[in-house]
């Protein structure tokens, strides 16, 4: 019984500990964020962007204007702020997007600390 206890506390140590995720409703960003769009995801991988910068504090609800690199230049858009995930220092801003067919979302990540 007891060698059996020590192989489970053993066994517990060494697993990845999973971290919960949590949703918050306000940010302040840590760096650039990395947009990916799914509507323009081909078979080379494409819709995903990075270096993007974001405003210093960011709320479920704001509608983020932003520029990215493109093939084709740089482009201006904006986005809808519809839900904020958060996990291990990492924000995944989501935004339900209504000209992506089936409803995908488009994400941006960023490294963050928790407003509310």
């Amino acid at each position: 019984m007891k060698k059996n206890l020590i192989s489970i506390a053993l066994f517990l140590c060494w697993s990845p500990l999973a971290t919960a995720q949590e949703t918050a409703i306000s940010i302040a960003p840590q760096g650039l964020a990395g947009l990916d769009r799914p509507s323009e995801a081909g078979p080379t991988g494409g819709g995903r962007y990075g270096g993007i910068r974001l405003p210093e504090i960011i709320s479920v609800g704001d509608v983020i204007p932003f520029q990215y690199q493109r093939d084709s230049g740089m482009v201006s858009d904006s986005f809808m702020v519809t839900g904020i995930k958060v996990e291990a220092g990492w924000c995944t801003l989501e935004s339900k997007n209504s000209k992506v067919p089936g409803g995908m979302s488009e994400k941006m990540a960023v490294a963050c600390r928790v407003l509310r």
